[in-house]
């Protein structure tokens, strides 16, 4: 249930290899999911991410490819507990879900693009509200990929 209801972003960060030509990208796959990733309700979350993924970069005019892409997406997620302070002697505990974007040049496998999110998750989500919550996620992540198309457009 890693990353699959999360209330709030409120950290989304990327970078990318400014000698890689991203701009050339007209293609992705994907890399299977991480053994970290494995568990039969991660294959849940780990499709919704595809999912949302797939719709985005779709609309930003690239295709999915089996064979022979020009990136392939590593999917990685997961959730750590923490607490926080509310005042002299409350504490609250949460979890907080992250989402991490990889794509990597399939022919050198060098990382070309890294996006990430973290959010705070809610444990009372619904399949729907999941799906909708990993949609806005992704579109976060993903606002800032392929820079130089996104400047000519």
């Amino acid at each position: 249930m890693a990353l699959v209801a999360c209330s709030d972003v409120y950290d989304v960060a990327y970078d990318y290899d400014d000698q890689f030509p991203i701009e050339s990208i007209e293609t992705f796959g994907w890399l299977p999911p991480t053994k970290k990733n494995r568990s039969r309700g991660d294959e849940i979350t780990f499709r919704r991410v595809q999912t949302a993924v797939t719709a985005d970069l779709t609309g930003k005019g690239l295709t999915s490819a089996v064979e022979n892409p020009d990136a392939v997406i590593e999917v990685n997620f997961g959730a750590k507990g923490g607490s926080r302070r509310t005042g002299k002697r409350g504490r609250y505990r949460y979890k907080e879900g992250f989402l991490n974007l990889d794509f990597v040049d399939p022919k050198t496998d060098e990382l070309i693009w890294h996006g990430e999110a973290r959010a705070i998750l809610d444990p009372e989500s619904t399949p729907e509200s999941a799906q909708a919550k990993i949609d806005d996620i992704v579109g976060r992540i993903l606002a800032n990929f392929v820079p130089e198309r996104l400047d000519s457009t």
